[in-house]
């Protein structure tokens, strides 16, 4: 009798104790799962049953290898979430202008400031708009979204009758319905370089409008906060001998403005901001509540 070789015993060891096992088990990894073959199964070649879990009767557990999944592994869409069902209902024709607005993270100063970019063109909003319908969020826990220093992330769709629809992410990672339940953005859309956009500053407050004084503390009206658009000035202009003529007091910090559409903080006249868009006396002349 010939003698076997060391790989031929190992295989018959192997088979034997598979026969022996009769229907191996189930083995797995957090997003798959496989066996390993029985005797007749290695003898007729089937596959061995890898696959993706997944839970269709929402167990928690997978369907097929009973792997207890603390959350479901199959993404989602980010349209079919609550809060986000209006994606599916319109469409890129009938929005105007998409504006992005981002801002908190770490301690912020009392005077502290939004990164905003926005679109008008056509193309571009088609694109940016066709992203967010189509894209995939992944549940979470509430617990992976609490991040130190975290900050907000803004997208707001102005439609053209004027009205609004927004969707906030926090960090720009993560989406909440308002209903216990967390979803984590496969990737962020947002204005790519090279495409026809804009980009200017805002105010972090945490109220909604800002009292505007004459000079001498004269109240003159309330500005909606997000009327406040401004870039930093960076043209060679000297604005030293202007004297302010209103202010705005924010967090018992002021901002002084000066020609209708410049402002300072505080007394740091060595940087100037440039209001985008209305100037001072136009937001006076649409605020101001004229007497019956």
């Amino acid at each position: 009798m010939k003698k076997l070789s060391v790989l031929a015993l190992v295989f018959i060891l192997c088979l034997s104790c598979l026969t022996a096992c009769g229907e191996s088990k189930w083995e797995y990894s957090s997003t798959n799962h496989w066996r390993i073959p029985t005797v007749k199964e290695l003898v007729t070649g089937v596959v061995f049953g890898y696959g993706a879990h997944f839970d269709d009767n929402g167990d928690l557990r997978c369907d097929v290898c009973g792997y207890e999944m603390e959350l479901r592994v199959v993404n989602d869409i980010l349209r079919n979430q609550v809060g986000a069902e209006w994606l599916n209902d319109v469409s890129a024709e009938n929005i105007a202008e998409i504006k992005m607005i981002s801002g908190g993270g770490g301690p912020l100063p009392p005077v502290s400031f939004t990164y905003i970019s926005s679109s008008t063109d056509k193309a571009v909003i088609s694109s940016i708009f066709k992203d967010y319908q189509l894209l995939e969020v992944r549940s979470v826990s509430e617990e992976k979204t609490q991040i130190d220093d975290g900050g907000y992330f803004t997208v707001q769709f102005i439609f053209n009758d004027g009205s609004v629809r927004q969707l906030n992410f926090i960090n720009g990672e993560f989406y909440s319905d308002g209903k216990g339940n967390y979803f984590e953005l496969m990737y962020l859309p947002v204005f790519r370089d090279g495409t026809n956009f804009v980009s200017r500053f805002g105010l972090e407050t945490w109220y909604d409008h800002c009292q505007l004084h004459l000079i001498d503390g004269t109240p003159v009206c309330e500005i909606p906060v997000f009327e406040l658009e401004f870039n930093i000035l960076t043209d060679d202009i000297y604005l030293g001998a202007e004297t302010p003529t209103h202010f705005i007091e924010i967090n018992g910090e002021r901002l002084y403005f000066i020609k209708d559409c410049y402002f300072y903080i505080n007394d740091d006249r060595s940087v100037y901001y440039d209001l985008v868009g209305k100037n001072l006396e136009e937001l006076i002349y649409d605020y101001t509540v004229l007497p019956d």
